[in-house]
């Protein structure tokens, strides 16, 4: 019964080493050592602001806003230019006698483009931006998607594992009281302790899957907090 735990705890050490950048596990890591205790036992619902946490949901809100900024740009190309220009000039004219030092003048006034030869490609940049910016907005709401059904499916583990927990230690309470029932009848001598041996039995294997749950219960809040994204999560609001 021991060997596949023990597996599983080798090679989470060791995955554990390698993120850490160490050779080897270290020994502490295999010390027995009590669960962990979730603080939050229960999560109805969680905000809709904490998907946007979510790295993918994050990178395809801003490839939208990229998009879009580039369409703007593309069409402030396709309409005339004013701007104001200056100007000032200095030349020399070898051919005078005698020589002057310097002439100069300046210049100044509005200047004005028109984009008329290159309408038609300043025109297909500016559809070919547009269709940018629709496969942008596509992929963020597919992203968005995703990131709430997995969310709602790691939230929904994480209710069913809460709710196994709780039956799980009523069943453990259950199995006491018949561990207390028997021993009182081994005290007034109608029953001995062969008879108890199923009870003890059933003592151990309730307690063991109790165990088993709650560090599925553990794993699958670790899952709905990496489908969040690492979000911290609001034990005020989402906590019950």
């Amino acid at each position: 019964s021991l060997a596949d735990p023990m597996a599983a705890q080798s090679a989470a050490a060791h995955s554990l080493a390698a993120l850490l950048g160490k050779t080897q596990p270290d020994p502490a890591w295999m010390s027995p050592a009590p669960p962990p205790v979730l603080a939050v036992r229960s999560i109805v619902q969680v905000p809709a602001d904490l998907l946007r946490v979510r790295p993918d949901i994050r990178r395809a809100e801003a490839d939208v806003a990229q998009a879009a900024g580039e369409l703007g740009i593309a069409r402030s190309e396709l309409y005339p230019r004013v701007a104001l220009g200056a100007s000032y000039l200095v030349s020399y004219n070898l051919t005078r006698s005698p020589r002057p030092r310097s002439n100069a003048g300046a210049g100044g006034g509005p200047v004005i483009a028109i984009p008329l030869s290159a309408w038609g490609r300043r025109q297909a940049g500016a559809a070919a931006r547009r269709e940018a910016l629709d496969a942008a907005v596509t992929s963020y709401r597919q992203a968005v998607l995703e990131g709430v059904a997995e969310v709602e499916i790691a939230l929904a583990a994480l209710q069913l594992q809460t709710d196994r927990v709780a039956q799980l230690e009523a069943a453990l309470q259950t199995v006491a009281r018949q561990r207390a029932t028997h021993q009182s009848l081994i005290g007034l001598g109608l029953a001995s302790e062969f008879d108890g041996l199923d009870d003890e039995q059933g003592a151990l294997a309730a307690d063991q899957d109790l165990m088993l749950a709650r560090a599925r219960r553990n794993l699958a809040f670790v899952t709905l907090y990496k489908a969040l994204g690492g979000a911290p999560l609001p034990h005020d609001e989402a906590a019950s």
